[in-house]
């Protein structure tokens, strides 16, 4: 009898195992316009459109309801997307058949698009690359948190009760399998000092966990029991953001999808799943969510798109052994040419540009991950530090670059082509000149040490500077506007690299790219009060400057015996 009992149970009103319903999630994050396959150390493809397409291909079979999301950055970082204001990379999105993406900083970097960077003319939109690829895509661009001022200057004070932006959605609704889901959209908050500052000024960034209280109430209204969330924000602030929500909305979410930090993490906090997948095109997530009384994460997993695999460790990472087709859902993973052929023009064009051999190198360049002296960073520095022609007239005293603006980890010893130039700076920095006096110079270096990790220590040209270990003694720093403020003053020393003595009193030429002159990575209190402005030089990208300082060493540089800058004390 207790038997016949159970087994009533199981099949009335509670659902048995292979009857669950269950909804399959494809998600990747910081794309930044790689579409072509890599090589790995162990030289086997990684990413490419076609792989990756092969796949989704696979995944869609498994599920023709298969979600694929976004979680941003998506654009920024190619020479086949920047072309184009990220056109290419949305064609392809669109080719895949994506639902969502979440918003990420670099999506305004392009500014008002068609070689504009940020507003240069009267009646140029700040986001207008971004309105245009928000009008190509056929899947929605979500951003719930981003508020325009300009519309209603106080709302933008009241999370509760915010307009979003016009240019974006801040969620989608979507029945899968019977199952009401809502998806909402974030961007960092970190975002004005993680692009221009000058193309999102008119923008305000809301809180995280307020503004999904906010939407998670106005789902609920809808009947809408479960909400995926799509962030461009990283396992650090996910988990504040969930510390921050309440029990009965974060019992709504079976799992955040994140990015921004390019790191990878799969795991759970406060009963939700947090996955992350690294970025540039290297990995995606498949995520099953299962119905069984409640939704939750059944499986959740990172894959590295990689058709060929060694039989060792099916991986194209690192292994030994046969190399062997890779396999995804039981299925042999075959690339799908209809992904580049919809690129074609766009591979063939940007195939010309970077092929061009610029320079060459005697020894290896390397970055670190994220913040310290390199011999990578070191280079790019003395590179625009010593700019000469008509933009630039004149070798400066000085060059800063914050560690942020060195994208790839390394260029190898030998013959170096433009591409790997674009590479290690894709973004279309410009030339900026301003006079700092040594008080100034000495303030900036003491407000980069406070800011935050990677601009700590900013690559520079021209000084060594001794930084304390344990500052004790307090700094008055003062702007041109008359506001200060106090910090533990961490800087011991600062002496110019050719012996000559650094004089507070004094004033230096100084060179730094746009994203700093403009009051990014924590200038902003004294560069942004500076008068006269800094100098801009819009025709003079930092990226052309790198080409001219090859030119110079036709030999090849050799940094890796670069005499030291950066010391602790």
């Amino acid at each position: 009898m207790k038997r016949l009992f159970l087994f009533s149970l199981l099949t009335s009103g509670i659902l048995l195992a292979s009857e669950a319903k269950q909804i399959h999630i494809v998600s990747t994050t910081d794309l930044h316009g790689y579409l072509q396959a890599k090589k790995t150390d162990a030289n086997l493809d990684i990413g490419g459109v076609d792989t990756m397409l092969g796949f989704f291909n696979i995944a869609k079979q498994a599920d023709p309801e298969t979600l694929f999301l976004d979680s941003g950055d998506t654009f920024q970082g190619t020479i086949i997307s920047n072309s184009s204001d990220g056109a290419p990379v949305v064609r392809w999105m669109d080719h895949v058949g994506y639902l969502a993406a979440a918003i990420g900083n670099h999506e305004f970097d392009f500014g008002p698009g068609n070689g504009f960077i940020s507003v240069q003319k009267p009646g140029q939109d700040p986001v207008g690359a971004l309105k245009a690829r928000v009008a190509q895509a056929k899947f929605k661009f979500l951003a719930a948190n981003i508020c325009e001022p300009a519309h209603d200057p106080a709302q933008c004070k009241n999370p509760e009760n915010f307009q979003p932006a016009s240019f974006t959605k801040s969620y989608l609704l979507k029945t899968i399998h019977g199952i009401k889901l809502g998806i909402i959209g974030l961007s960092t908050l970190e975002t004005p000092d993680k692009t221009l500052s000058s193309n999102v000024t008119h923008l305000k960034f809301m809180p995280l966990a307020k503004t999904v209280e906010r939407f998670a109430s106005e789902l609920r209204k809808q009947g809408v029991k479960y909400i995926v969330v799509i962030i461009h924000d990283g396992e650090a602030a996910i988990k504040k953001m969930l510390d921050q929500l309440s029990p009965e909305t974060r019992a709504m979410i079976p799992v955040i999808l994140g990015g921004h930090t390019h790191e990878h993490a799969n795991t759970t906090h406060k009963g939700v799943q947090i996955l992350i997948t690294g970025n540039y095109g290297e990995a995606f997530g498949y995520t099953t969510l299962e119905l069984d009384k409640k939704l939750k994460t059944k499986s959740s997993q990172t894959i590295y798109f990689c058709h060929q695999v060694f039989s060792s460790t099916q991986s194209c990472i690192d292994g030994s052994g046969a190399i062997q087709p890779a396999q995804f859902l039981g299925k042999i993973v075959k690339p799908d040419s209809s992904a580049s052929g919809i690129l074609k023009e766009d591979i063939a064009k940007a195939e010309a540009v970077s092929s061009k051999v610029v320079g060459r190198l005697a020894s290896s360049l390397f970055r670190t991950e994220t913040s310290g002296e390199s011999s990578l960073g070191n280079f790019m520095a003395d590179a625009f530090r010593m700019c000469k022609d008509s933009a630039c007239k004149e070798h400066a005293d000085i060059a800063f670059l914050n560690n942020g603006a060195i994208r790839s980890a390394s260029i190898k010893a030998g013959p170096v082509n433009y591409g790997q130039i674009f590479e290690v700076m894709p973004f279309d920095n410009v030339h900026v000149e301003l006079m700092l006096s040594g008080k100034q110079i000495h303030d900036l270096l003491t407000l980069w040490y406070y800011h935050r990790e990677d601009i700590r220590n900013p690559q520079m040209s021209g000084l060594q500077v001794t930084y304390l270990l344990n500052p004790k003694k307090p700094r008055v720093l003062h702007n041109e506007t008359g506001e200060s403020k106090v910090l533990l003053d961490p800087i011991k020393s600062i002496q110019f690299s050719n012996g000559n003595v650094f004089e507070e009193s004094k004033t230096y030429r100084v060179v730094l790219n746009n994203f700093l002159a403009s009051g990014g990575g924590g200038t902003a209190f004294i560069l942004n009060s500076l008068k006269p402005k800094p100098k801009f030089f819009y025709s003079r990208k930092l990226r052309d400057q790198l080409v001219d300082y090859f030119a110079l060493k036709p030999s090849g540089w050799d940094y890796g015996k670069v005499r030291q800058r950066v010391y602790y004390h």
